[in-house]
């Protein structure tokens, strides 16, 4: 197949890429900007459409010849919290700009990569009955751009899936790539440069995290499956996507820490808030995603192994 990929030089969106790539389809790539010259040669090297997606006159044209597009261009969380009203445009308004370019250049199918964050809620069972109640800028703004799926599938424009994907954690393709202020890769970040890992709470919080392997994973099972039913519902064209694990985030912080100790023989320490080491844990998240399943989805991916290459990444070892 011949697929865009918005976003497709961005911390998740470059591992969609070189996925697909491996895979054997072809690329084209949809960015803000140009590639980071640290990414590897064969994702930079795919054709190239540079445009904001909120602009229809400068995507216009972007996905000629596509069968399916992949729609991971997104202001992150933090971006999100700063500006709330760019939020809704980017990923709310920029999300019916791809999704009108693509029913345009005749596109059968569309993936729109969403979070868990729009059903607000981070403990207990989560799956896609649960309406969507997001409370905090960057769910809101994913919901919308949700919304604006959910209205395409119902006029028939095209096949539009969404992937909500729990914590999503990979070792970065490049060292530029914007995922620092992220749980894992911070830990691996500041052990990396101090050998230490600094918790700003007990860490008691769960939550579950997914390998970015299991994301592509699930991207392409999506891309692959069979043609939705009309959408009628909410749910109806929404899938979960996690790692089936529920984890503190001291939990992950223990992960990190030992890969630390395998590369460099040294303990890594883990600063705690003063008071807070006894602290209970918290209810368990239990992530479910039976619909992916159903579809053959089975998460396979190591969190251990994606600490250990992010922490190479980052020179430890060397």
């Amino acid at each position: 197949m011949r697929i865009g990929v918005t976003g497709a030089f961005g911390y998740v969106g470059a591992h969609v890429t070189d996925n697909l790539l491996s895979a054997g389809h072809d690329v084209v790539a949809v960015a803000l900007c140009a590639a980071p010259e640290d990414l590897p040669s064969r994702v930079t090297g795919v054709p190239t459409h540079l445009a904001d997606i909120t602009d229809p006159a400068a995507l216009a044209g972007a996905f000629a010849g596509c069968d399916a597009v992949v729609h991971a261009a997104a202001l992150p969380a933090a971006a999100c919290a700063a500006d709330p009203a760019l939020a809704l445009r980017v990923n709310g308004y920029g999300t019916r700009v791809v999704l009108d370019e693509a029913a345009r250049a005749g596109v059968r199918r569309v993936v729109y990569l969403s979070t868990y964050h729009v059903y607000g809620r981070e403990t207990g069972r989560i799956d896609e009955s649960l309406p969507a109640r997001p409370t905090h800028d960057y769910g809101i703004s994913k919901a919308a751009g949700e919304g604006e799926c959910f209205r395409a599938a119902r006029l028939g424009e095209l096949e539009v899936l969404v992937a909500r994907f729990s914590n999503g954690f990979g070792v970065p393709l490049a060292p530029s790539a914007e995922c620092w202020s992220l749980a894992f890769p911070s830990f691996c970040k500041s052990v990396a440069q101090t050998g230490a890992i600094v918790l700003q709470s007990a860490g008691m919080q769960q939550r579950d995290f997914l390998a970015i392997p299991d994301m592509c994973r699930a991207i392409e099972i999506l891309l692959g499956s069979p043609a939705p039913a009309p959408a009628t519902g909410d749910t109806d064209i929404a899938f979960n996507v996690g790692g089936g694990r529920s984890l503190s985030m001291r939990d992950a912080a223990q992960i990190v820490a030992g890969e630390y100790e395998a590369l460099t023989g040294v303990s890594a320490k883990i600063d705690l808030p003063p008071g807070t080491q006894g602290a209970p844990a918290e209810p368990p998240v239990d992530y479910r995603f039976d619909r992916a399943s159903a579809l053959g989805y089975v998460p396979t991916g190591d969190l251990a192994a994606e600490a250990n290459a992010t922490l190479r990444l980052l020179g430890v070892g060397r």
